[in-house]
């Protein structure tokens, strides 16, 4: 799990097949090939995830980890119905339990929620979480659960109205003011966030996820990037081997026109972070500013594999000017 975190997923892919080899329990193999199917997800072959799921399921239907991380790899392999049925099989299972008694449950609801939110049902998402609140120990998971739904499908104004309602005037936790400097981030109202995230770190110096962000969020409008460059330089001296926070490095750096070391900290991002489609595109925009037209049509081509719908239209207009670049080159 270590190597895979740092990025080097080939290698332990190889070393969790040498573990397969000689280990001695069912636990352990099971366990194994979880770790396998996670590595396969992270690099999205959603195909083999699934394989190997199913395989432990089929084996030990119980197995509530390997059903758990079924539901998500079925959902990113697009078989959404059949996620959508697991969840509420898995849900339907634990309905009638005590959270307190049984944990487990509170990973299958927030599961059940999210496939539901996926399949475009966000309401009966959101009321099943509305619905367990009150009995639910930690009613702060289930409100940024039911945030992120909202984001997720860019209801901005309700995204925030959920989480503020998990939130006091005395005392708020860390998650909630991040999401809530997040919400306010993604709907534009950038003043807003900075204000909530500066006042995270007043209490919280060394928060590498806020610095990051900020910094992130101050370079990519091309704002104070010096500011910038110090939070995000923080956040990475907390976090080295972070390959979204390299990525906010090279991308300040690019920004500062400092072309050299967004080249370095971009290709240390992208040995952590290989399949990151956003990654790419900022090594695809650095080419294109150094008029290496052929590299950067090359990693706007491999941005275009990972990345989602939504990040597919800004990059193909990308490719289709630097495509129109070379074409004009070559006559």
């Amino acid at each position: 799990e270590s190597l895979a975190s740092l990025g080097e997923r080939e290698e332990a892919m190889k070393k969790f097949g040498d573990l397969l080899k000689v280990a001695q329990s069912e636990q352990d193999r099971t366990s194994i090939q979880i770790n396998l199917a996670f590595i396969h997800q992270d690099r999205q072959e959603f195909d083999k995830a699934v394989e190997i799921l199913r395989k432990i399921v089929e084996k030990s239907p119980e197995n509530d980890v390997a059903n758990l991380r079924l539901v998500y790899a079925l959902e990113d392999a697009g078989e959404l119905q059949e996620a959508l049925d697991l969840s509420d099989r898995l849900f339907s299972k634990y309905e009638d339990r005590a959270y307190e008694e049984d944990p487990r449950k509170s990973y299958f609801l927030v599961a059940r929620a999210q496939m539901l939110s996926a399949s475009g049902d966000l309401q009966k998402a959101i009321d099943l979480l509305s619905g367990e609140i009150g009995y639910h120990p930690e009613t702060e998971t289930l409100y940024l659960a039911g945030s992120q739904l909202y984001l997720d499908h860019e209801k901005y104004q309700e995204a925030e109205h959920f989480i503020r309602k998990a939130m006091s005037p005395d005392a708020d936790s860390e998650k909630l003011q991040f999401q809530l400097g997040a919400i306010f981030e993604r709907q534009g109202e950038f003043e807003k966030a900075e204000t909530a995230f500066e006042k995270m770190l007043e209490t919280n110096p060394h928060h590498a996820g806020v610095l990051n962000y900020l910094g992130y969020m101050l370079a990519d409008r091309g704002l104070r990037l010096q500011e910038a460059l110090i939070y995000i330089e923080k956040a990475v001296e907390i976090e080295p081997h972070n390959g979204a926070f390299l990525d906010s490095l090279g991308w300040v750096y690019f920004k500062l026109d400092q072309l050299e070391k967004a080249q370095i900290n971009l290709a240390a991002a992208i040995r952590l972070n290989d399949h990151d489609s956003t990654i790419y595109e900022h090594f695809g925009d650095l080419y294109y500013k150094l008029m290496d037209y052929d590299r950067a049509r090359d990693y706007y081509q491999q941005s275009l594999q990972f990345a989602s719908k939504k990040e597919q239209e800004k990059v193909e207009k990308k490719l289709a000017e630097v495509s129109q670049r070379l074409s004009n080159n070559s006559r």
